[in-house]
């Protein structure tokens, strides 16, 4: 066997789902709408979730809005008790800061919501999602606003005096017991909230979601979840049925014949030559070859 073969094969045969991301930056948002859903699943019959809601052509869209279905029911999860009819929610990755700005913005969302949707302000609540305690933020509405901020519980603070009621989260001093996905989206999971998470989805049994919250969780902390994969026999196979239902395994050999045929073109190699070693379309190997990103390696 030949060594580009060998190489390719070795590519192939990583850990699945748990691999250093080829981007440098890790996108958190589409896991934290399902971070959201994961935490209301006890009771996710009696929402609809709504993810990424353009309020119109030009306006930006609210990251995701959790609608009840009947407004007479009470939510069980401490974060929800703020809930109404209409609950806007505004995530902040770790690496970001819930700025003044984000906060005015919010709010200036759940207006336009209620004049475009034609729902009553008092049915509307707005929940802003962050990493950090916003000090900044915080002082801003005491010092210029006159506004109470009011812990209500781990990691949640209501704001008091707005028109709309609205709550703030501090993901890394919420409750495991209460908010288990949310707060644990981020590079800091322990050992013992990761295999929480893990048997938790296994006990959820629901496996035709997009997959999207484990797979950044897994990425974010690759360690963490490598140990804890190898303390269970019964995760692994957890794992290795959601990789193939999400069809991470074809996604992770797509990207390593690309980074090898990446590898092979700097050192010279004929296109033709590559795409027969890596099993890449000739035209496949040709883009890369002419594309931006390669010329950039190549010139590095």
């Amino acid at each position: 066997m030949d060594k580009e073969h060998t190489n390719h094969e070795n590519h192939e045969n990583k850990v699945v789902g748990i691999e250093p991301t080829t981007q440098d930056k890790i996108y958190w948002h589409e896991a934290s709408y399902e971070a959201i859903e994961r935490d209301l699943h006890d009771q996710r019959d009696e929402f609809e979730f709504v993810v990424e809601l353009l309020l119109s052509k030009e306006a930006p869209r609210i990251d995701m809005l959790v609608i009840k279905k009947n407004n007479d029911v009470e939510v069980n999860k401490n974060f929800g008790k703020i809930f109404r009819g209409h609950n806007i929610f505004e995530f902040k990755s770790e690496t970001d800061y819930l700025s003044i700005d984000d906060y005015v913005k919010a709010l200036g969302y759940a207006f336009f919501y209620s004049v475009l949707k034609k729902v009553p302000l008092e049915d509307i609540t707005v929940s802003l999602i962050t990493r950090k305690y916003p000090r900044k933020l915080m002082k801003y509405l005491a010092d210029t606003h006159g506004q109470e901020v009011v812990g209500v519980g781990d990691g949640i603070y209501y704001i008091k005096g707005e028109k709309v009621p609205v709550q703030i989260l501090e993901q890394k001093k919420l409750s495991s017991d209460d908010s288990l996905f949310l707060k644990n989206l981020n590079s800091e999971t322990t050992l013992e909230e990761a295999k929480s998470i893990l048997e938790t989805l296994v006990e959820q049994g629901d496996l035709n979601k997009k997959g999207k919250y484990l797979e950044t969780a897994m990425l974010a902390n690759k360690e963490i979840y490598e140990e804890v994969l190898a303390m269970s026999e019964a995760l692994r196979e957890f794992i290795t049925e959601v990789a193939q239902k999400q069809g991470w395994f074809e996604q992770n050999a797509e990207t390593a014949k690309r980074e090898i045929a990446i590898e092979l073109l700097g050192e010279g190699m004929a296109v033709e030559r590559i795409a027969k070693v890596t099993k890449l379309p000739l035209e496949t190997v040709n883009k890369i070859q002419n594309s931006t990103q390669f010329r950039g390696q190549v010139s590095g």
